[in-house]
């Protein structure tokens, strides 16, 4: 109750258990009645589940932003709370005086020592306490992956994070229209893709803002397009979405949403709320079979970006903002991965943090291509096309299956084999689809078609069923192509399946 009057209290609530043995025991009780407990639906304790994946001992924290960012243990309502940056100074005092440093108040180092040796007693509080933290999950034979936080808070706490941490894990949001510009949202992400570890993106959607979710939000369905794409060129471990809310009146009793809205979001609910955003669900499965499939060569020629000492010692955007950056762009041509020692002697001249990326963007794998003038992103692999982006009166680059038809407004296609198998060869196919028009209006009953798939023969012929909206026609009809191309229906669908039987079997 103290903290919540004060400015920046959830850093400062996090950070007590690395000042105060008392909240470091309490972390320590929660974690063992936690990972001890046993589900009575499943007779298994919840540090010995498969399902839970990994533990993070603290979710978006570090010490030093914390600091660095100026919040203070103090309050006009609770005057008591200020025990703790009594207790936080005589802790750094002491480090100070150890490595011959002199004293000053934590929050205004004035010298380079000082400040360097701020930054190394903050991130030893948060080393000091994964440690200890470590050790006591592992003694309650749970050996789980674990990482002390999550997201990007600068350099020196992504070098601890890859000396410390089983894996890393970020968070990312910004403009879901990603072919919009070269510095886009995986621009961000390369800031913290380490070398050597898995990562994952623990929290994606667009961003949170107001403002930019009622200019951008009619381009949302391009997000998990990017994510499958550029997450599986980047040899990601895997993708959460970001919803704040986990089941409530909008969810019923089957686990759906009790609504599927469909027209752009004017509030940050249809984040909060992704289940009833009946947009992003359409393309979850085609996008979710790309990137858990790895329908996506990961990148020929990845570069690694490295960066030396002293790192971020000179306030908050010094702490915040890379110390070597790539000219944006390239995360679209080159999959980027960050690293910490000696810079090598290539680096300050190499292409990639000199020059600026000429449009489109081609993946060096030559799958993806970002089209930053027409604005359009186009994936095409043996195993799936997708494209989402502006519909304009020329074919979009590198797509040979999917025809969008539409000439305006704005497309989400995604075509992925549903079999293994390559899509010329597949007999089991998704697709999904939205069309937008110019000013951002749905528009229904397009046009879509698919070409270089199986030939009908021997009384195998083409069906499509409808999947998406839920409670669809849910029933197979056969396709005649026409110059080896399929004319899917017209109707207002946004999920389909395409399976090649015989007919009469389906």
């Amino acid at each position: 109750t103290a903290l919540g009057s004060m400015p920046g209290n959830l850093d400062l609530f996090k950070m007590l258990p690395m000042i105060d043995e008392r909240c470091a025991l309490l972390m320590e009780e929660f974690a063992e009645e936690f990972l001890t407990h046993v589900n009575p639906y499943t007779g298994l304790a919840y540090g010995n589940d498969p399902q839970v994946i990994s533990l993070e001992f603290m979710n978006e924290h570090s010490s030093e932003y914390a600091i660095v960012a100026g919040n203070k243990f103090q309050s006009t309502s609770y005057p008591a709370v200020s025990y703790w940056t009594t207790a936080l100074q005589n802790q750094w005092n002491a480090y100070a005086t150890a490595h011959g440093v002199a004293t000053c108040d934590i929050y205004a180092p004035s010298t380079t020592a000082q400040k360097l040796a701020r930054g190394d007693f903050l991130r030893g509080l948060d080393a000091a306490y994964f440690n200890r933290m470590k050790s006591h999950v592992n003694g309650l034979s749970c050996q789980k992956p674990v990482m002390l936080s999550n997201l990007w808070r600068g350099e020196a706490f992504q070098k601890q994070q890859e000396q410390l941490s089983d894996l890393i894990e970020d968070h990312s949001y910004g403009d879901p229209f990603v072919p919009r510009a070269a510095d886009d949202i995986f621009n961000m992400t390369s800031r913290s893709t380490p070398t050597g570890k898995p990562y994952i993106i623990g929290e994606l959607n667009q961003s949170t803002n107001t403002s930019s979710i009622t200019a951008n939000s009619r381009y949302r369905t391009t997000l998990p397009v990017a994510a499958a794409v550029y997450g599986t060129f980047n040899d990601w471990s895997g993708v959460v979405w970001y919803a704040w809310s986990h089941g409530d009146s909008k969810t019923g009793s089957d686990g759906w949403a009790t609504v599927e809205e469909r027209t752009p979001a004017s509030t940050s609910d249809r984040i909060g709320q992704i289940q009833c955003d009946g947009m992003m669900l359409d393309h979850m499965r085609t996008t979710g079979i790309i990137f858990r499939r790895g329908l996506v060569i990961p990148s020929y020629s990845p570069k690694t970006l490295y960066a030396d000492d002293p790192l971020g010692t000179t306030g908050y955007t010094g702490l915040m903002s890379p110390k070597y950056q790539f000219v944006p762009g390239w995360q679209s041509v080159h999959a980027i991965r960050r690293a910490f020692g000696t810079v090598p002697s290539s680096q300050p001249t190499a292409f990639w943090m000199t020059t600026t990326p000429v449009s489109p963007l081609v993946s060096d794998t030559g799958q993806i291509s970002k089209d930053t003038v027409r604005q359009q992103l186009t994936l095409s692999t043996a195993h799936a096309e997708a494209f989402s982006g502006n519909v304009d009166t020329l074919a979009p680059a590198g797509l040979t299956r999917i025809g969008l038809v539409s000439t305006s407004g704005f497309a989400t296609v995604v075509l992925t084999a549903d079999d293994g198998k390559p899509l010329s060869s597949s007999a089991e196919l998704v697709i999904s689809r939205t069309y937008l028009d110019s000013s951002g209006v749905e528009r229904v009953n397009q046009s879509t078609t698919v070409a270089g798939l199986k030939a009908p023969a021997y009384n195998f012929v083409w069906h499509f069923k409808t999947t998406r909206p839920r409670g669809g026609p849910g029933t197979y009809q056969v396709l005649t192509p026409s110059g080896g191309v399929l004319t899917l229906p017209s109707t207002d669908w946004h999920e389909g399946e395409l399976k090649y039987a015989q007919l009469g079997t389906l």
